[in-house]
């Protein structure tokens, strides 16, 4: 668990010890969008850049909105893999 939790610190920019349920959700992000874009770095750059398409937030801000924000960013995600862009 330590290994994971400093590869998320290291590469997410997230905190080495984030609340279980937030470990969990983006965890999931993260490998929706390495499905989506076909490896972890890209994955990763997508989900801590700002996009016009989710508010001009990150993924990763948006999220954290237990509820609606989480929805947003895995639609979004859906939209890209199904080459939906507007």
């Amino acid at each position: 668990m330590r290994k994971f939790q400093n590869w998320f610190r290291l590469n997410l920019g997230m905190p080495a010890t984030p609340s279980p349920s937030l470990t969990a959700k983006n965890k999931k992000l993260l490998e929706l969008a390495t499905s989506c874009f076909g490896s972890a770095a890209k994955a990763s750059d997508w989900l801590n850049t700002p996009h016009a398409a989710l508010g001009d937030k990150s993924p990763f801000d948006l999220a954290k909105d237990e509820d609606v924000g989480y929805q947003e960013v895995v639609d979004e995600i859906v939209r890209i893999e199904h080459g939906i862009f507007a």
